[in-house]
């Protein structure tokens, strides 16, 4: 809060500071900092002080937050009709933060490398999490501040809601973002992957204890939150939407609610039965998938719960509504009257179609391989409809329900797109597609490599030159493609990455366009040894920026030296990288084979000294690494069963749950069927 008065105390050796009392608020938001700090103003003219603070020298990096912080409240005030009941607001920069931030009322605190934000070493997707996290917290202002969730199985109306809002708001500001595709693969596709599991949870989860809390702080909380509110205020449409939504925010200003409060809300300014729409996809646990059978201009939709592991039981079998918005792809025209509700239904529909129209619905679809091979072809697709074919071809050959052949032939099929969700989703597919293989032999890796540089070789990209006036959207598919292209041994790409490696290491003032620093990183150490690891590791330790630390540690795993790798895990036990940062060494480590049993071995043998300087919930948060999730065989599976047999605890046994799950849909994917495939390359 504001401050009252301020005098000197204990004989001027200290100070006393009274502060104006705050709204009435939940006891969770109440929040002091103490310490030496920077800091910089908006100056954009907003009724309120907007400040970033941070540690000195770093206030500077702030002006991004500042600005787009004054600016978002601007805007959230005027679309609720509500300004937000406090006298300033601080945004504060932490270097050692559990969290990613936290949403205090007029005091909002962050992880340092998340609020500050600087052109020369963060990349466009980092400036972007920049924004959508200051305009998550910022939502929060009024979803959880103004307006609390009754009890815990509520916790999606608030991270749900500053989910979809920080788009919303990213989308207001940056339209040349395209963010709403950022949305699609960040919080559509996390919620798709994690809710098909059998041990995920509804979004309104009934939590029992306080220990089973942390978990529910996860993809289906926030993701699937968001995503079903993308869903509604689609079928609304967005206007009808937030006025339903301010008017909410207004019935229960200063309170607490339960999600019919907003379903109520929706349906009196809408006129629809938002009740029957809505409740099943909050209260149940999953989401369907619709399978296709088409005929002579009338097609048979039939919907069922999608598992993981494809043994979904009749009483698991819940039926939801499904908005099928079906887009006829010889004209671009989509059609939003058709709903699914029952098992099975007949549809009319043109000869080439597709339903999910720009992948609004949360739900998946299952084609007939005639009808994928006539949409890849079709102009009429947007780029969430070519996104949504490669992802749910993806999530249906990994359980069964389509042969993988058909993943394969629809990644080889597609050309020439320069989209970067397209991309995104392709490289996801491929990342399936290693873990799976990981440990098969050379031959067979080789054999992959070949279709990844196929693929890639549609791309229409010079990715080895980077001019600095180029568009930053062209920038970022191209960063994401150069990745690809590195991950792959691409010779060229890779060559040109340990150059600039080698360059950065002889001249540290070399400058690295921030978008490829990472991946340059990765492939300067990749293709090295000893000296290229501990020149690295030197720039991560010695850097006082916010984000290249972290680009460094994430990039010394990929050493193909064993010592090495052990050495980078290490660093998470000596002091050298933040608690808070363990995953970062981790992730470049379990990239290989040996990695993978490498850290395994690591982890097992240090379980007691890293559970103990863990952050509370963080141990939750690295299951799905720890337990071997790229492990493939059950002799595997069952050596971490064991293992976790005597440790297993409910601060983490939902994650737990769901990691062993994952590991099981790779055991059971049909690796013979793939290697027939790719030997035919």
């Amino acid at each position: 809060m504001a401050v009252r008065n301020e005098e000197p105390h204990d004989g001027g050796q200290k100070k006393k500071v009274t502060f104006k009392p705050t709204p009435l608020m939940s006891t969770y938001l109440v929040a002091f900092v103490v310490g030496e700090l920077d800091y910089v103003e908006d100056t954009t003219n907003y009724r309120l002080p907007v400040r970033v603070y941070a540690t000195p020298g770093k206030a500077h990096k702030g002006k991004f937050a500042a600005e787009y912080g004054a600016k978002t409240l601007t805007y959230f005030e005027k679309i609720f009709g509500i300004d937000v009941p406090v006298e300033k607001i601080d945004l504060i920069g932490i270097p050692d933060f559990a969290i990613g931030a936290m949403e205090n009322w007029g005091l909002i605190t962050f992880r340092d490398a998340a609020l500050l934000y600087d052109a020369e070493t963060c990349s466009l997707s980092q400036k972007q999490h920049c924004a959508e996290i200051v305009m998550h917290e910022l939502a929060h202002q009024w979803f959880g501040n103004l307006v609390t969730m009754d009890w815990w199985e509520g916790l999606w109306l608030k991270e749900g809601f500053a989910t979809w809002m920080s788009y919303l708001a990213m989308d207001h500001f940056f339209p040349q973002w395209n963010i709403w595709e950022g949305f699609y693969t960040a919080n559509v596709v996390r919620a798709l992957d994690l809710d098909c599991l059998r041990s995920s949870h509804p979004i309104e989860v009934n939590v029992r204890t306080a220990k089973e809390l942390p978990q529910i702080f996860d993809a289906i909380s926030y993701s699937k939150g968001g995503s079903v509110l993308r869903m509604i205020s689609d079928y609304l449409g967005l206007d009808v939407f937030l006025k339903g939504v301010s008017k909410y925010l207004k019935d229960h200003a200063y309170g607490c609610t339960v999600t019919t409060d907003l379903w109520d809300a929706l349906a009196s300014t809408s006129g629809k039965d938002v009740v029957s729409i809505m409740t099943t996809w909050t209260k149940k646990v999953g989401y369907p998938y619709v399978k296709v059978e088409n005929g002579d201009g009338e097609t048979k939709v039939t919907q069922h719960r999608f598992l993981s592991s494809n043994d979904v039981t009749p009483e698991e079998d819940t039926l939801y509504p499904v908005l099928l918005e079906l887009l006829d792809a010889s004209t671009g025209k989509i059609d939003k009257s058709l709903e699914l509700r029952d098992r099975t239904s007949t549809i009319k529909t043109p000869f080439v179609f597709k339903l999910n129209a720009h992948q609004v619905g949360t739900y998946r679809t299952l084609y007939p391989s005639a009808l994928v091979a006539l949409l890849v072809d079709s102009v009429h697709l947007s780029s969430f409809d070519r996104a949504g074919l490669v992802d749910d071809m993806t999530a249906f050959s990994s359980c069964g329900l389509a042969p993988t052949t058909d993943l394969l032939k629809l990644l080889s099929s597609i050309k020439g797109n320069d989209s970067l969700i397209v991309w995104e989703m392709i490289a996801g597919a491929f990342g399936e597609l290693d873990a799976l293989l990981r440990f098969a032999d050379k031959s067979t890796l080789v054999k992959l490599r070949k279709l990844r540089l196929f693929v890639l070789s549609a791309a229409p990209f010079d990715l080895t030159s980077w001019p600095e006036d180029e568009d930053e959207i062209v920038q970022q598919v191209k960063a994401l493609l150069f990745a690809f292209a590195v991950s792959s041994e691409h010779p060229a790409v890779t060559g040109y990455a340990k150059g600039l490696f080698d360059s950065y290491i002889e001249t540290p003032t070399t400058r690295i366009n921030p978008n490829i620093m990472a991946t340059v990183f990765k492939a300067g150490v990749a293709k090295g040894g000893e000296a290229e690891w501990l020149q690295l590791l030197n720039i991560a330790k010695t850097s006082k920026d916010s984000v290249i630390p972290n680009k460094a540690f994430s990039a010394l795993g990929e050493t193909p030296l064993a010592e090495l790798k052990l050495k980078t895990l290490q660093l998470t036990l000596d002091g050298s990288v933040r608690n808070q940062d363990f995953l970062y060494p981790v992730t470049g480590v379990v990239s290989s084979a040996e990695g993978v049993r490498i850290y395994w071995d690591w982890f097992t043998a240090n379980w007691t000294e890293i559970v103990a300087f863990l952050p509370p919930n963080g141990i939750g948060n690295i299951l799905p690494r720890a337990v071997g999730l790229r492990f493939t065989s059950a002799d595997d599976k069952k050596k971490c069963e064991e293992f976790y047999k005597e440790r297993k605890e409910d601060a983490f046994a939902r994650s737990l749950d769901q990691a062993f799950e994952l590991v099981t849909t790779r055991i059971e994917w049909d690796q013979v069927e793939i290697e027939s495939f790719l030997s035919a390359i």
